[in-house]
């Protein structure tokens, strides 16, 4: 009776070993998918008009580029 109860407290023992070994492993970050991208943040590879533009729409006001005064700010 006492080999049982050996082997059953090194058992318990040994599971418990491994099982806090397991937590013991270190932690390791995930992999990076865009080497070039410095930021913390996520890179997002295209965004919409409406995530930057908050103004009145844009539909409707006509060639920009043929008015003398935005032609003027740009030079």
């Amino acid at each position: 009776m006492e080999d049982s109860s050996w082997r059953s407290a090194a058992t318990i023992a040994l599971a418990t070993l491994l099982a806090f070994a397991s937590f013991m492993l270190p932690a390791e970050a995930a992999a990076r998918r865009d080497p070039d991208w410095p930021c913390q943040q996520i890179k997002v590879p295209t965004i919409s008009a409406a995530a930057i533009w908050s103004g009145p729409p844009l539909e409707g006001l006509g060639p920009w580029n043929a008015d003398q005064e935005v032609a003027d700010l740009v030079e």
